[in-house]
C-alpha cells in the first residue's frame, strides 16, 4: 500500500514537471516570435526598398498583435522587449520610428508603474520635435496613453504633458499633430474624472491652460481639432 502511494506521488510530480516545461516552451516560443519580428524590423538587405517595406510590416504586425494582449501579457512581453524598444536614432527612417512608437503604445498596460511611466515619457518626449510629423503625432499619442494609464498622478508627467502639448499646438502645418497634442492633454483630464486625487497635479496648470485653449480654439480652423480642444476646455472648467 505504501509503495503504491509513493509511486502515485512520483507520477503526479513528473506530470506537473512535464506540464510546466510545456508551458515554458510555449511562452518562450511566443516571446521569441515577438523578438524575431522586432529584430527583423531592424535589419537591412541589399534591396533598400524591399527591406524598408518588410521592416515596416514586421512592426505593424507586432503592434496589431500587442493590441489584443491582456495587461498581464503586455507586462510580460514588455519585460522581454524593453531594450529593443528604445527611441530610435535620428538616422533611422521616420516611418520606422513612427511604427516603433505605435508598438510601444500598444504595449502600455493599465496601472503602469509611475517610475516607468516617467522614464518612458522622458525618453520619448524629444520625439515630439522630430522632423517627421508622423513621429511627432505618435509621440503625443504615446505620452497621452502613458499619462492616462499610469498607476497614480504625478507632477512630473503633467509638466511633460504641458511642454509637449504646447509644442504640438504650434505645429501649424499638420493638423493631426495639433489634434494628437490636444488629445494627450484630454486623456489625462479624463483619467482625473475616474481618480479625483489626480486633480491636485493638474489644478496648478488649470488657469493657464484655460487661457491657452481659449486662444487656440479662436485660431484653429480644423473642426476635429477644435472639437477636441473645446472638450478639453470644458473638462478643465469642471475641475
Amino acid at each position: 500500500g505504501d509503495e503504491d502511494g509513493d509511486g502515485e506521488e512520483v507520477v503526479e510530480e513528473e506530470e506537473k514537471e512535464d506540464g510546466a516545461e510545456e508551458v515554458e516552451r510555449v511562452e518562450l516560443g511566443f516571446l521569441g516570435l515577438c523578438k524575431m519580428l522586432l529584430e527583423q524590423s531592424a535589419k537591412t538587405s541589399s534591396s533598400a526598398s524591399y527591406s524598408l517595406g518588410f521592416r515596416v510590416k514586421c512592426l505593424e504586425a507586432l503592434a496589431r498583435v500587442a493590441g489584443t494582449f491582456s495587461d498581464e501579457t503586455k507586462q510580460w512581453v514588455w519585460t522581454g522587449l524593453v531594450k529593443a524598444l528604445e527611441p530610435e536614432q535620428k538616422a533611422d527612417k521616420p516611418v520606422l520610428v513612427a511604427k516603433r512608437i505605435t508598438l510601444t503604445e500598444a504595449l502600455i498596460w493599465e496601472d503602469i508603474r509611475i517610475d516607468l511611466a516617467v522614464e518612458l515619457s522622458e525618453k520619448f518626449k524629444a520625439l515630439a520635435r522630430h522632423e517627421a510629423w508622423t513621429v511627432r503625432e505618435g509621440s503625443c499619442r504615446l505620452l497621452g496613453t502613458v499619462g492616462s494609464k499610469v498607476e497614480r498622478g504625478d507632477r512630473r508627467l503633467v509638466v511633460i504633458a504641458d511642454e509637449i502639448t504646447r509644442t504640438g499646438l504650434k505645429d501649424r502645418k499638420y493638423w493631426k499633430v495639433r489634434k494628437a497634442a490636444v488629445e494627450m492633454w484630454l486623456m489625462m483630464l479624463k483619467r482625473c474624472d475616474k481618480d479625483k486625487a489626480r486633480r491636485e497635479f493638474v489644478l496648478p496648470f488649470k488657469e493657464d491652460w484655460e487661457s491657452v485653449l481659449s486662444r487656440f480654439i479662436g485660431q484653429e480652423e480644423n473642426p476635429e481639432v477644435t472639437g477636441k480642444a473645446s472638450e478639453a476646455l470644458r473638462k478643465l472648467k469642471s475641475f
